[in-house]
């Protein structure tokens, strides 16, 4: 509403509040456009949750799509219809950490509508909006990201005590319960149209990590995992054979290690590699590891994450402080360990 005062005209308070309003409107916009410019051929990406069941509970997964299946059509309402699960749009998050992919570098796949499948394992919080943008980002890469959800109902604990609890609990419980929970999400995954189930991969962060080793040394049916500044105090496994995986040409799954120099929660991190090398020998597992100098426990997590914010808050004794570089070196290990391990190509730089 505008008032007259002479001959001018003066914007009254209203008028005020719907310019802010308006101007909020449109930064959103940008910033959403901004955020996925990658997918200017598709108004929308089909990222969301899927609901799975395991032992009677409810567990709610986050799917991540490449590219390919934006561009060629395998959206959400195809994959739900044939899979009849329940795929619901979850919210963009705007402040977690972006990695970079260089200009120059065109990542392909052999066949660009069959995909191999990634399993991300969250940390000690629970599936958290970062590990849902780290799904997004792997899954820009030309991957099927599924984010599992350990926990089920989609919990997460703010607490850092009560989160190193859960995860605790769960990492040291029966390893049928571990293995599980973990397979139910496989067996999602690997069920999804365009995605090549021989070709299945899993990547953890913190507790995570610790979880995907464990079922490398359990010799689940994946082509190598990754663990991120992981839990590497897991308890030793027993290799199983699960009557719902099918077993492929990986007899082993090959493991990648990127953990900080520097981790606090640790009394040596040489120490506890070293013993994990000889656990990795006994399993016959191919294994790697990378440190990080002056790099923490959960140096990957960005500074903004409110998690992470409440994490430092309230730890007296160690303090988790993120580090751009092992975040952005590590990032890159993981892809150039994937490629490998699913004899992808990357183009020559131009």
């Amino acid at each position: 509403m505008m008032q007259t005062t002479g001959n001018r005209l003066v914007p009254t308070w209203n008028a005020y509040v719907m310019a802010f309003i308006l101007i909020g409107v449109l930064q959103q916009g940008l910033f959403q456009h901004a955020a996925y410019a990658d997918d200017s051929q598709d108004a929308q990406r089909s990222d969301g949750l899927i609901d799975y069941e395991y032992a009677g509970k409810q567990y709610y997964g986050y799917l991540a799509t490449p590219p390919a299946w934006r561009v060629h059509g395998a959206d959400s309402a195809s994959i739900n219809s044939n899979l009849d699960l329940n795929l619901k749009p979850t919210s963009i998050d705007q402040h977690s950490i972006q990695h970079n992919t260089p200009n120059s570098m065109t990542r392909v796949v052999n066949n660009p509508t069959s995909v191999p499948g990634i399993l991300l394992v969250h940390g000690s919080h629970g599936q958290t909006e970062t590990t849902r943008q780290h799904a997004r980002q792997l899954a820009d890469q030309g991957y099927a990201v599924f984010a599992v959800d350990m926990y089920g109902r989609g919990v997460i604990t703010p607490s850092p005590r009560s989160a190193a609890r859960r995860a605790k609990s769960l990492l040291y419980s029966s390893s049928n319960q571990l293995s599980g929970r973990f397979m139910a999400a496989y067996n999602v995954l690997s069920n999804l149209p365009n995605v090549d189930s021989t070709r299945i991969g899993a990547v953890g962060y913190c507790f995570g990590g610790g979880v995907v080793l464990a079922m490398a040394e359990m010799n689940v049916d994946l082509a190598g995992v990754v663990s991120i500044s992981g839990d590497l105090n897991y308890p030793e496994q027993k290799k199983q054979r699960h009557p719902a995986q099918a077993r492929s040409a990986h007899a082993h799954p090959a493991v990648l290690v990127l953990h900080g120099a520097s981790d606090s929660t640790l009394v040596s991190v040489d120490h506890t590699l070293l013993a994990l090398k000889k656990r990795f020998n006994t399993a016959s597992l191919t294994h790697e590891w990378i440190t990080y100098p002056g790099a923490d426990h959960g140096f990957y997590l960005p500074p903004n994450d409110a998690l992470s914010v409440e994490f430092r808050s309230n730890t007296q004794n160690r303090k988790t402080t993120y580090n751009s570089k092992a975040d952005q070196a590590s990032w890159d290990a993981m892809l150039a360990f994937f490629d490998s391990i699913f004899s992808r190509t990357s183009a020559v730089p131009l």
